[in-house]
């Protein structure tokens, strides 16, 4: 009896050292990721997210009208626990970037920008877009919006209605 406990012991601690080493792709995967969005014209602060592997924050840049940045402080911070981690990976994973471009713009002068700087073991790519939605990094936005709470959903596809127009387009 016991010499069986003891193999399905060894068993399971085997089942479980092979996932953890050979099992999802998002376990060890570093992840960087930084979004800006830029609203213009006016004295509008620059907004950025930026996570890394363990940690998520929020940056406001203050500026005065076409001049040069005054200041950037760290609005929210928060720590990132492993399913979140783990949930982003996967988000991550499910978007394939090589089919993306470098930037997308609309017709319009004034509004928005943002900008995704995404890293991670596998992929490096940045994706500027002028009031313009794109779903693949809606849902990497809307993901992150999701982590912390409303006051700080901050950069948004809402303003403008850019993600309704860019839809129906």
């Amino acid at each position: 009896m016991a010499k069986n406990i003891k193999i399905v012991i060894l068993i399971c601690s085997l089942l479980l050292t092979g996932y953890s080493l050979f099992g999802q792709k998002g376990n060890n995967q570093k992840i960087r990721i930084s979004i800006t969005q830029n609203i213009s014209p006016g004295p509008n602060p620059i907004f950025v997210y930026k996570i890394s592997h363990n940690k998520f924050a929020i940056e406001r840049t203050k500026r005065i009208i076409w001049q040069t940045i005054k200041y950037t402080e760290l609005t929210y911070s928060k720590k990132l626990n492993k399913p979140q981690k783990d949930s982003l990976a996967i988000v991550i994973n499910s978007i394939d970037f090589s089919k993306l471009e470098n930037s997308y713009t609309s017709n319009m002068l004034d509004g928005i920008d943002w900008t995704f700087e995404i890293k991670t073991n596998d992929v490096e790519k940045t994706v500027s877009l002028w009031n313009y939605y794109l779903p693949d990094l809606g849902y990497i936005l809307d993901f992150i919006n999701r982590q912390f709470p409303r006051a700080n959903k901050i950069i948004s596809f809402d303003y403008l209605d850019i993600k309704n127009q860019t839809i129906k387009k």
